[in-house]
Formats: C-alpha cells, sequence, structure tokens
C-alpha cells in the first residue's frame, strides 16, 4: 500500500511524497500551482528507494532555491504529513486538494486493519500571485466541508464489497477446471473452454513457478464516496495513490474467550480436532491472574455500506430514483471470524448480508406544512413497475436470488397514512414475479410491527425471531473453513433447510434480506437485530462455539449484539434523520426504564427540529460533495435552484425510453442466467486485475502488513488487545462465570420481580421479564403475511423463548455453551491419586539409562506400513473389498420399481402416474419371475436376463424383493409407459410413465441464417427448433448502428416484417425455450437493397489555379460493385481505375450499406473549373449528385 504514509512539499509546486509502512518504496507526484483553474498532475510512476529519493529532494530543493530562500532556509516546507489522499475538488476557483491527515483503527478483518478518518486537510492548490477570486467561493467551500469527514468514513481494504466477494477465488480450483472443461465440452461452448484453459494455465504458473500472482478488484461505484474528487485524478496517477472510501458504520466489539482451563487438551468439537494454545509468558505482563488462556477468541464485526446513489436526507429524499436507487439504501455486513488464526484463508470465516432502503416506488411527504407526520403521496403511477425492476435487477446482480422483502409498514390505520404504500408495494412485487421463474421470485414478507408492539399479549421479537429464521434458512450464509468439510457436514438436523450454494469448504449466501419502513430507522433497526441475532446463532454454531444455533437473552453475547445494533442504529439515524434512534430494541422487548421515554421524545423534538430547519442545507452540502450538482460561473447556484430531482434523475427521458423496450423483461439476461448466484461474483474474474509480483511484496505479504516485522510493537499496543473483550469489558462483575452464554440475571430484577414503567409513549410499559412465548405459540401467527406462511419449516413454538421467568439464574458451564463435553475428560480425584501413587507405563524397562520399546501387534504394524508405502511409492491398486464399496456407493439412485433416468448433461426428473408399492405383510419368493415391458410392449427383461441388445439398461438389486431399472443417457425415444409384471396367481402388473424432457434445440439447415430483400418487400424469418415441451420463441433485433437489442412482438417459429425499410436492416436472434434447460439462441442476418442516394456535404468549392483539390460525396445503396461508381465531367468519366496522374477517385467502406467516394484533382488548370458529377448505379437505379468548382483570381 503505497499511500501508508505521505508527506507534502510546498513551495512553487507541491510534491507528494508517499511511502510503503517500511518507507522502503517511495512515490512522487508532482502538483502544479500555476494553473488558477486547471489541475494539472504528473506522476512518473516510478518506485523510489530510500537513497534515491534523498537525492531527489535535494534536487528538488537546489533547483528551488533563490536568494532570499537561502537567508531564511524555507525553500523545502514540510507541510503537511498524511496518510493517503482522498482527491480534488473545484467550485468557482481552482482545484482543491483533500488528505487524510489522521486515522484511527476501528477493526480488524484477519490480517487487514479496517480505519476510521479522524482529521482531514483541504489545501488550495494554485498560488497566490494567479488566484482568481470568486465572491461564492467561500460559501461553497464552507458547504462542501460541512460533511464531516471525520465522522464515519472509512478504508482500508475493498471495503466496497463483501466478504464473500473478496474471499472468491478469481480463478477455479484445479479440480473444479477439469470438471467444468468436461461438462462444457459437452454443451461445445468453445469461448468458455478458452476461459477455463487460461485459467488452467494460470494456475500451472502458480505452482511450478516462484511468482506470486495478486488480484486487484474493481470497487463497487455505489459504495465509493469520494468518486467525484477522484474523477479529475484517477486516469493520471498510479493506482497505489488511490484511495476509496466507505460512509456508514463500522465497529468491532465482540472479542469471545473463556478463562477456566487449568491444563492442556486437545477437544473434539463435532468430529474435527481444535488445538488449545497456552500463552503463559505475555498473559501474565498483562495481567496479575496466572490462568491460561482456553478457547478460541472470535470478532464479531458490524460493517454497514450507505449507499451514495438517491443520497440525501429524510423527508428530501423518499422512494425511488427513476434510476431504480432507492433512499437510505444501506448494506449491513455481520462477520464473525475465529481469531485464534491471523489469516483468514487459514481460519474459519463466517458472514451475512443484509440489507435496508426505502420502498422503490414514486413517492413523498410534503413538508411545506408544519405536522409531526406529513401525509404521504404517490408522485406518480408505474404500472410495469420500471424504477423497482431497476432496483430489484441490481439487487439480483449482486446478492443472487433469492430476495426477501421484509415489510414492517402499517397495514391497518383508521386514516391512511402509511398503508398507502404498502397495497402498492404488494401489487408491484406480484408484477415483477409474473416474469420470474419460482424458485427465483421475490418473496414477500408483511409484518405490521407497530401494530403488534401496541398489544400487551403479544412479543414483537418473538415474531421476528420466526420471520428471521425463515430469512437466514431462505438465502444461506457464507462459511470459509481453511479445509474440505466433511460430506455429512451439511446433513445436521440443525441445518436442514439452509439454502445458498454450497462448496467443499462451505458455502455461499445466495440471496438477501431487503428489510424497510417508512424511515428505514427504528423498526427496521430492531428487525435488522433480529435477523443478525438469529445468524449470529447460526455462525456460532457453524464455528462449533454453541450447541445450539439459538441464542438467549440476557447473555453477554447478545448484549454485544444488541450494543453494536444500537450503535448502528444511531448513526444511520444521525446521517439521514438527524437524531438518535427514537424507539430502540430494549422498548420493543418492553424491558426499557421509564427514563427511556423521556429521552425518545427529546430525540424525536431534535428529529423534527432538524428535518424542518436544516435538513436542506445538508442535501445541498451533499449534492455537492458526490458531484451531483457542479458550479459553474453564469448559471444558477444551487441554493437557489427550486428542487434537486433533475440531479438525481439526469436522463430521465432515456431511462423512461429503456423501460418501454420490455415491460416484462425487467431482469438482465446475464444476471438471471448465473442465478442463484450473484453475476458479480460470477464475473469477478473478468472485473479483477491479476498482477504477477512475488511473495515478498507487500501488496500480497498479509503476513508483513499484519505483524510490520521491521517496526519495534510492544504487545499491550495491539489492537486486539484493545478490542472490546467479553470478559474484561462486558461480564457484570458479580458474575460466577466468564462463558459469553451465561444468563444475567441483576441482582434488582431477582428481588422485585417486575419493574412497571410510566406509560409515556402510549405503549405497554411492563417490564416484566416473564416470557410471553407460550402465548406466542400457541396463538396463530396471523400478524405476519406473505411466503413465509408456506414456507417456513420452524414454527414460533419451535423458537427458543427469549425471556426466562424472573428470578430464573442459570450458569451454563463451559462445555454447553461452547459445545464440548469437557467434563468426560476431567480426571477423578482418586485417579489423579493412583495416578501419583502408581505411576503406570507402556515401556517394559524405563530408567535414567534407557528405555525398551514397547510391543506394536501385527495389525497396528500392518497400517502403518501401508502408510509408509503409499508415502513412498504412491496410491496402490484397490482391493477388491474397496471395489465393492466403492461400487456400490456410486450407484446414481435406488427406488423400488421406479424409473431413474440421467442424461449427460442434466438430470431429467420421472413423471410417475403412480408408484409401486409391494404390501409389507408379503415376500417374492425367489421362484416367481418378474417381467420389465418396454413403451412398444416388447420385453426387456424376463427376471434378470435381458431380452434387448442396449448396454443403457440394466437391473439392479440391492435387496431380493427389489428389481429396479436403471435407463442411463435417456434418449427422447425412450419415454413411454413401462410395465412391471410379475407371475403371480392373479398377476400383478404396475405401469409407470417415463417423460423425457428435452431441451430446446434450432435446427440450424431448417432456420434462416441470411436474407436480402427489397426495401418495401415483405420478409420472413423461419426459426425451427425442437424439444420437448414444444418450444416457444423470444424475438430480438440487434440494430447495425449499436449493439443493443429490442425485442420484438412475436412468439412463433416465423416472424415476418411487412414493407421493409433500411432502418429495419441488422441480426435477428430468436431465443427458443421451453423451461427445460437453457434457452438456445439462432442469429440471421438481414440485409435491405434499395436504390442508391447520393448526397453532397460541399456543393461548391473555391480554390486557387494550381493547386490540389479534393469533391467528396456520400451514397447510402445496396448492393453495389465499385465499377458502378465513378465521377463524370460532362461525357469524361473518372473512374478508380483511371490511370491518369491528374485524377484519382478513392471509394472508402463506411459500413454495408454506406461509401464515401473522393475525388482528387491535382494542379488545377482553367478547364478544371467547371461541374462534376458522382454517379452510382445499382439493379434499382441510379443516383447523382454535382458539385461546382471555381477559381479564384488574383487581383
Amino acid at each position: 500500500m503505497i499511500n501508508e504514509k505521505a508527506f507534502l512539499l510546498e513551495f512553487q509546486r507541491y510534491y507528494v511524497v508517499g511511502s510503503n509502512s517500511t518507507e522502503t518504496k517511495f512515490r512522487v507526484l508532482k502538483i502544479d500551482r500555476t494553473e488558477p483553474r486547471e489541475l494539472t498532475i504528473h506522476d512518473d510512476k516510478i518506485d523510489y528507494s530510500k537513497t534515491q529519493i534523498r537525492h531527489l529532494l535535494t534536487m528538488i530543493k537546489s533547483g528551488n532555491t533563490n536568494r532570499e530562500s537561502k537567508k531564511t532556509d524555507s525553500s523545502l516546507i514540510r507541510s503537511v504529513s498524511a496518510f493517503g489522499m482522498l482527491g480534488f475538488v473545484r467550485f468557482l476557483e481552482g482545484y482543491y486538494m483533500v488528505m487524510i491527515t489522521k486515522r484511527r483503527k476501528v477493526a480488524l478483518i484477519g490480517p487487514h486493519v479496517i480505519y476510521k478518518i479522524e482529521e482531514t486537510s483541504m489545501l488550495y492548490i494554485p498560488n497566490d500571485s494567479v488566484r482568481y477570486s470568486h465572491p461564492e467561493e467561500s460559501r461553497y467551500v464552507k458547504m462542501f466541508q460541512s460533511v464531516d469527514l471525520s465522522s464515519n468514513f472509512y478504508f482500508s481494504y475493498d471495503l466496497t464489497h463483501t466478504l464473500q466477494y473478496n474471499m472468491m477465488p478469481s480463478v477455479p480450483l484445479v479440480d473444479n477446471v477439469s470438471e467444468k472443461k468436461e461438462n462444457i465440452g459437452q454443451e461445445q461452448d468453445q469461448g468458455m473452454i478458452k476461459w477455463f484453459k487460461l485459467c488452467h494455465f494460470l494456475i500451472i504458473l502458480l505452482i511450478f513457478t516462484d511468482s506470486t500472482y495478486g488480484v486487484k478488484n474493481s470497487p463497487a461505484e455505489k459504495y465509493v464516496w469520494n468518486a467525484h474528487l477522484l474523477k479529475k485524478c484517477e486516469h493520471l496517477i498510479h493506482r497505489d495513490w488511490i484511495l476509496h472510501i466507505i460512509h456508514g458504520f463500522v465497529d468491532q466489539q465482540m472479542k469471545l474467550t473463556v478463562r477456566e482451563c487449568q491444563s492442556h487438551f486437545i477437544v473434539k468439537i463435532k468430529q474435527q480436532v481444535t488445538y488449545v494454545y497456552l500463552i503463559e509468558h505475555q498473559m501474565k505482563s498483562l495481567s496479575d491472574s496466572d490462568i491460561c488462556v482456553y478457547g478460541k477468541p472470535l470478532y464479531l464485526t458490524l460493517i454497514a455500506r450507505r449507499s451514495n446513489k438517491f443520497a440525501g436526507t429524510r423527508f428530501l429524499k423518499r422512494g425511488s430514483s427513476c434510476e431504480g436507487y432507492v433512499a437510505n439504501e444501506v448494506e449491513t455486513e455481520q462477520i464473525v471470524i475465529d481469531g485464534s488464526i491471523t489469516f483468514l484463508d487459514r481460519t474459519r470465516v463466517t458472514s451475512f448480508v443484509q440489507m435496508r432502503g426505502s420502498v422503490p416506488l414514486y413517492w413523498s411527504q410534503d413538508i411545506a406544512k408544519m405536522v409531526p407526520k406529513p401525509p404521504i403521496t404517490l408522485d406518480q403511477r408505474d404500472p410495469y413497475a420500471g424504477a423497482a425492476g431497476l432496483h430489484f435487477n441490481r439487487l439480483l446482480k449482486r446478492y443472487g436470488s433469492p430476495i426477501i422483502i421484509l415489510n414492517l409498514v402499517k397495514k391497518r390505520e383508521k386514516r391512511r397514512h402509511e398503508s398507502i404504500l404498502t397495497g402498492e408495494f404488494q401489487e408491484t412485487i406480484n408484477y415483477l414475479n409474473q416474469f420470474l421463474p419460482f424458485e427465483h421470485r421475490i418473496k414477500y414478507i408483511g409484518f405490521d410491527m407497530a401494530q403488534v408492539s401496541k398489544s400487551k399479549n403479544k412479543n414483537v421479537l418473538v415474531r421476528l425471531a420466526q420471520i428471521a429464521d425463515f430469512c437466514v434458512r431462505q438465502s444461506g450464509l457464507y462459511v470459509n473453513m481453511p479445509k474440505n468439510v466433511r460430506e455429512d457436514f451439511w446433513s445436521a438436523k440443525e441445518y436442514r433447510g439452509i439454502q445458498g450454494m454450497k462448496t467443499p469448504r462451505g458455502s455461499y449466501q445466495t440471496g438477501v434480506v431487503r428489510t424497510n419502513c417508512v424511515d428505514c430507522l427504528d423498526r427496521t433497526n430492531t428487525a435488522q437485530f433480529a435477523i443478525g441475532k438469529c445468524a449470529l446463532g447460526y455462525q456460532l454454531y457453524i464455528l462449533g462455539v454453541v450447541d445450539s444455533p439459538d441464542l438467549a437473552f440476557d447473555t453477554d453475547c447478545l448484549r454485544m449484539l444488541e450494543q453494536l445494533y444500537e450503535a448502528q442504529g444511531d448513526t444511520i439515524a444521525l446521517q439521514y434523520g438527524g437524531s438518535h434512534l427514537v424507539h430502540r430494541i430494549e422498548g420493543y422487548r418492553k424491558r426499557s426504564p421509564w427514563t427511556s421515554h423521556s429521552k425518545d421524545i427529546v430525540h424525536t423534538l431534535s428529529r423534527y427540529y432538524s428535518n424542518t430547519f436544516s435538513d436542506l442545507e445538508k442535501q445541498q452540502a451533499t449534492n455537492i460533495f458526490l458531484g451531483l450538482y457542479v458550479p459553474v460561473e453564469g448559471k444558477l447556484n444551487i441554493w437557489e435552484l427550486p428542487t434537486d430531482y433533475y440531479l438525481h434523475n439526469k436522463d430521465i427521458i432515456g431511462i423512461l425510453g429503456y423501460l418501454c423496450k420490455s415491460y416484462c423483461q425487467w431482469w438482465e439476461e446475464p444476471v438471471y442466467r448465473s442465478l442463484p448466484m450473484p453475476y458479480d461474483q460470477v464475473k469477478k474474474s473478468q472485473d479483477c486485475q491479476i498482477l504477477r509480483t512475488h511473495a515478498e511484496d507487500e501488496r500480497v505479504n498479509n503476513y508483513e502488513e499484519y505483524y510490520k516485522t521491521t517496526e519495534l510493537t510492544q504487545l499491550t499496543e495491539m489492537f486486539a488487545l484493545c478490542v472490546t473483550h467479553s470478559v474484561r469489558d462486558i461480564k457484570p462483575k458479580s458474575a460466577k462465570t466468564d462463558s459469553p452464554f451465561a444468563l444475567r440475571i441483576s441482582t434488582e430484577s431477582k428481588e422485585t420481580g417486575q419493574e412497571r414503567n410510566p406509560n409515556i409513549s402510549g405503549k405497554s410499559s411492563t417490564s416484566s421479564t416473564t416470557s410471553t412465548g407460550s402465548e406466542e405459540s400457541s396463538s396463530e401467527s396471523t400478524d405476519v403475511e406473505g411466503d413465509i406462511s408456506s414456507h417456513t419449516s420452524r414454527q414460533v413454538s419451535d423458537i427458543e423463548e427469549e425471556e426466562q421467568p424472573t428470578g430464573y439464574v442459570s450458569f451454563p458451564t463451559p462445555g454447553s455453551s461452547y459445545g464440548t463435553k469437557l467434563h468426560k475428560y476431567v480426571p477423578k480425584q482418586h485417579d489423579l491419586w493412583m495416578y501419583e501413587r502408581f505411576p503406570m507405563s507402556v515401556f517394559k524397562l524405563g530408567s535414567s539409562y534407557g528405555v525398551e520399546p514397547p510391543p506394536v501387534n501385527k495389525q497396528d504394524q500392518d497400517i502403518y506400513q501401508k502408510y509408509v508405502m503409499i508415502g513412498k511409492h504412491g496410491p496402490q491398486e484397490p482391493s477388491k473389498k474397496d471395489m465393492q464399496l466403492y461400487t456400490r456407493e456410486i450407484i446414481i439412485v435406488r427406488a423400488f420399481c421406479q424409473l431413474i433416468s440421467k442424461e449427460r448433461e442434466k438430470t431429467f426428473p420421472v413423471v410417475s402416474n403412480s408408484l409401486v408399492e409391494l404390501p409389507p405383510e408379503r415376500n417374492w419368493s425367489l421362484a416367481l419371475l418378474v417381467y420389465w415391458f418396454g413403451p412398444n410392449s416388447n420385453i426387456l427383461f424376463m427376471g434378470t436376463d435381458s431380452k434387448v441388445r442396449d448396454s443403457r439398461i440394466t437391473i439392479t438389486r440391492p435387496y431380493k424383493p427389489d428389481w429396479n431399472i436403471h435407463i442411463r443417457s435417456v434418449k427422447p425415444s425412450d419415454g413411454g409407459v413401462y410395465k412391471c409384471a410379475v407371475n403371480t396367481t392373479p398377476r400383478q402388473t404396475r405401469e409407470i410413465t417415463l417423460k423425457v424432457d428435452v431441451p430446446p434445440r434450432v435446427i440450424q439447415s431448417l432456420s434462416t441464417k441470411e436474407l436480402s430483400v427489397e426495401e418495401g418487400q415483405s420478409a420472413t424469418l423461419t426459426c425451427n427448433a425442437t424439444g420437448v415441451p414444444k418450444p416457444k420463441f423470444l424475438w430480438h433485433i440487434k440494430h447495425k448502428d449499436s449493439n443493443k437489442k429490442e425485442q420484438l412482438i412475436g412468439s412463433d417459429s416465423s416472424y415476418t416484417i411487412h414493407n421493409i425499410t433500411r432502418d429495419q436492416a441488422g441480426t435477428y436472434m430468436c431465443s427458443a425455450f421451453n423451461s427445460i434447460g437453457s434457452p438456445d439462441t439462432h442469429e440471421m442476418k438481414v440485409k435491405v437493397e434499395f436504390a442508391p442516394e447520393v448526397t453532397i456535404p460541399i456543393p461548391k468549392i473555391l480554390q486557387f489555379q494550381g493547386k490540389n483539390t479534393r469533391l467528396v460525396c456520400g451514397v447510402d445503396v445496396y448492393p453495389v460493385l465499385r465499377k458502378d461508381i465513378y465521377w463524370q465531367r460532362g461525357e469524361f468519366i473518372i473512374s478508380s481505375n483511371h490511370s491518369d496522374w491528374k485524377y484519382k477517385t478513392e471509394v472508402i467502406t463506411v459500413d454495408e450499406d454506406t461509401v464515401e467516394v473522393g475525388l482528387d484533382i491535382y494542379f488545377l488548370e482553367d478547364s478544371d473549373f467547371r461541374d462534376y458529377e458522382c454517379v452510382v448505379r445499382n439493379k434499382y437505379g441510379e443516383g447523382r449528385g454535382a458539385v461546382i468548382i471555381e477559381g479564384i483570381y488574383d487581383l
């Protein structure tokens, strides 16, 4: 990271000197200060050593020294020391440079430190001698600086992407490459084969050479908040200078340890060996305790990324823009890392991503009237959900499917206010879902959280727990283990129903939970906390820390998580609403003290004042900072604009035109094809840059980045020891156990039992700790509507009760908290006494002079010898027993009297009209004979004897009563009714219908490839395809003058163009689809023939005698031959093969139906000053255009 440190040298020019953390490499950036309004930057892109940079600075100093500077020795001034450069900005005068002068560590993701900007410096670049003054400059500077860069702006590694995206490999592994090459070879996709060969080649280079390859991602523009500042310089300077910052919230509040181990253990957790580390000397220097540290340090990190699209304040930014960007869009990522190992590729990592955002409709609230709740207005109807379609297309592109919407807006109101949005939002989702397959549809969940919170016998968080479990299971989590997980890892009952893309080392999260209320602040933050709590339970369970994914409240772990989400909610509320959260998590738990209601009133008044009086200035400052408005002299200032609507909806005409092209396909085709995986992650290899370097390069050397071996570092100053600790900072002093999962019930709660709060806010103010989970379980969940009612597998009764009865205190042992059974391994007192008195040894003879090795039996010796031989000579031929086991395991599927079918590319399920079920009380005798009949009533098998010469069809009998038929590499001709018959009395038969689905394939020989037609006639394009079910067709056109596709109206195998024009020429594409496999696309070229049309750009030319000149004409024609293009002067014809030196005709082909004809005339004479005609002919007619050359004579 070359901009780890930087300093600025100021004199006639600005010299920015940047260095790495070890100060072994330096770069120099020269900025010219003589330009009053332009930015002139020079970057030589050279790495200097420490000696070279000293010589260079000495030369710079000597070159800028004059008499006055020699006296004062002030020619080289080090004005600013910084940690990075944010970019450059200009208003009405010259450019300013913004630099980071102070930073603070806030989180640690593996070896990568996340920094928060604490202070910045804004320097004016032009000298005072050339400075241009403008009266409004100071106001713009003040407005720009009102966006406090020291408040919630962060930088580190690529924070604009999720941890899953950053850790996802840019090239596939070698094993995966070979598999994909085989599959793709069967699909005959030559382009993809070349790509995988390239990846394979890169991996071979990595293995067999000493080179190291680093990957640099392209940032997600939506989350880069200094993109406008970098716009003028990012293409001029080296990429190491460029620093991307995000805006939002980052905090790391959790480090879980248990300090109760008295000796070394090797503990098995879920059949995986985990080692216990003993750090004696270091811990003795930090603490007075001599107890060793046991367990895993776990880091819980919360990262919230605020979008820079349609950004602004509460009442001024509502709903969606025409481009599909929504207000208050924030992505929240919850990361849990096993901190016992520093590097991410060697430790256990889990993360979960969710987001919030305004309802994607065109709506607003009128704040002209000073009322507490301004009325909600739908500004315009969007019957085809154009804005929402663009919004959800971006979500599918970044997160994959399914998209789960948790809508917390009120449904029932006496006076319609919020409920206006609910109905419109549901209609929009229903419309969009029509054009998606069932498995990728948007899932909608409506939950009137405000109504439920007013009820005394309902618990909001119990209802949210049910919704959260459904959402987490649908989207899954990102899990990355250091080694491949076992095959039965995901088969545990706790993981049952969890979706996501499973990988050899864990899983990828596919899809996202999108939570919203009206403001996306108070209710949304509580709902996100409930989802985060559920996700944290699964994260800790996957890491082998807890016995169950259900976490209880009133523990140190949940207290930390609640603090994180409360801090995130306060930060987002201040950024968007102007005040802290009004309704907090503890308020919805109905456990908040009565004093909190007065704080809520103060926060409500603060938010109302901010929204009424200061939001406009904040919105204008945001528009300036993000570059949505660029001041231009002579135009209206930003404070003079009546509205900023057109700043956030600049290309509204173009967007509306784009939406009108297709009212059905609101998703992009590459995005759809990659589902359920996000398209951004699928095409990561295309977006990233692969750099070849060496292992010691600091850009890829994570060890040096974290440990900084060249610096003297005190252990007490390590950031890992400064993170909020569950034992040191969170655990109550009176607690008897250090486990962060033990229930903590305060002494006051034990004595008083319940505490009644004054009813200030109109809500039920009881703070009883008695759980209402049982009541919630018995009642039907009528408050929740949407897709959760038919999909969730866990009911409210299955969810752990959130509260415990008053006075109930439970201190679970570390074994129950961490999922280990330590008591099994702790020796009993009698055993310890026996060991001390009669020490046992496996050695026959043991003394200080020598020992005799213990005996080893023959079986153990054979096992050892076998493994030694494998290590020396490689794998041996498997035994007969192993082959039998392997053969039994690889059988595709077995089912009693049921057809199992497979094809090379895809397994097609069998559609059975009836399943065969033998009576359980009857066993078939071995003397009975079983017959199988094929679709043509021909006998396939008599018992085990095959009657057909087809090796694809076989009989398998895993058990004696079973007679299963297997058909491999199914063909369409295999479809039909199969009959299984037994020669009993009476005869027993069963029929099974096999329906073979065939993906669509276009018949190239029977489809149009190229068509030429005369303008004004009709053109019919034919696209014949096969497939079962019968395929349907979509027609598109790609115009010759652009690469944009336009969908045509038509679903038949033929498409007719009546009265065709030349503008309709181009490439036509037909896509055959039948919901089986991928659609097959066929391209056909249409050419339109028409008579020539000649245009003369310059009809009259004036020229001196003796000079040269050139005549030009443009021709639109198709088809045409070069011999039919010539110039004519009277009866004199000048063609392209004219041999006279004086004339030269040149024909330039612009495209298929456009040519440019030029005539060069050398050394003009009097006879040359006359009329010339450009003549073009084809079979449809002739075109002419005249050019006049007139002479200019000296007086």
